[in-house]
């Protein structure tokens, strides 16, 4: 990425971005996925008995989860960031999102007394929000890509794969 930068490439690196920006959420979401749709099961199977006193635990998990779509399509960005030098504008915007998801999670869980729920939702409302206001715009401007080369050649073939396995997964459940 550094020579890349180095020598000019921007369509290179660009490329590189997508591509690893892709990568990166194929192997989140094949994780993420499975431990989702059977996230219920799985609990009930590794709790046995102590299943009824954490019935929260399937919920929270999927919560933090729902998180990756969001934050996996940039993670390359922050490794360009550094390769070009230009760490402070993703270390603000990194410190911003913190402090709303601690702030967030305050009010939910001190305030309305949600729990673990809350903290999970926190941080999902967190990252469904900030991270593409933040990053995902922060990447476009600054790789000079457009938004619907991001959608095409990340978002959507990043996602469809995943799309797709819930899809099998919940119909494995329902019949």
């Amino acid at each position: 990425l550094t020579a890349m930068h180095a020598h000019q490439q921007h369509g290179r690196l660009a490329s590189a971005f997508l591509r690893g920006g892709r990568i990166c959420l194929w192997a989140a979401m094949l994780l993420a996925v499975p431990l989702m749709v059977f996230s219920y099961d799985l609990f009930k199977l590794y709790l046995g008995d102590m299943y009824e006193q954490n019935i929260n635990a399937p919920t929270v998990m999927i919560l933090l989860l729902l998180g990756f779509p969001f934050t996996y399509p940039t993670l390359l960005f922050f490794s360009i960031c550094n390769a070009r030098g230009d760490v402070r504008p993703v270390a603000v915007r990194g410190l911003i999102a913190q402090i709303a998801n601690l702030a967030l999670t305050l009010i939910l869980v001190g305030y309305y007394q949600l729990g673990a729920i809350g903290s999970a939702a926190s941080t999902l409302i967190v990252f469904a929000t900030l991270y593409p206001l933040f990053f995902w715009r922060q990447a476009v401007r600054t790789l000079d890509i457009p938004w619907s080369r991001f959608f095409s050649q990340l978002l959507l073939p990043g996602l469809l794969p995943a799309l797709v396995g819930a899809c099998v997964g919940l119909a494995c459940l329902t019949f």
